[in-house]
């Protein structure tokens, strides 16, 4: 039976599991959380972009880019009528069709 009094030893691994579980808090705080928030909250959602811009934003070319417009991966709409339309993207569904695929990340 254990008595009133907590053992030193005992009083000490709690303390060190505290301060390695805030410790890995903080740095899955920084690593994961916070750049994935930045991902999320950067820009204006109801600007517009460019393919260009949407290429350079999500780190793709600009071919794959009208691709995944094309599949209907990521909505679009054109601005002028004819042959020579141009595609303008919503900030928010960049960033909307950003969060599903990271949603695909496997995480082990």
């Amino acid at each position: 039976m254990k008595s009133g009094k907590s053992n030193p030893i005992d009083s000490y691994i709690d303390e060190r599991i505290a301060q390695t579980s805030e410790q890995c808090l903080d740095r899955y705080v920084k690593e994961h959380l916070i750049p994935f928030l930045g991902i999320y909250c950067r820009g204006d959602p109801l600007q517009t972009y460019t393919t260009e811009d949407v290429a350079g934003y999500l780190k793709v070319s600009e071919s794959t880019v009208r691709r995944l417009e094309r599949t209907g991966k990521l909505p679009a709409f054109r601005i002028s009528e004819g042959k020579r339309s141009r595609l303008r993207f919503r900030g928010e569904d960049v960033r909307m069709f950003q969060l599903n695929q990271l949603k695909q990340i496997p995480i082990f």
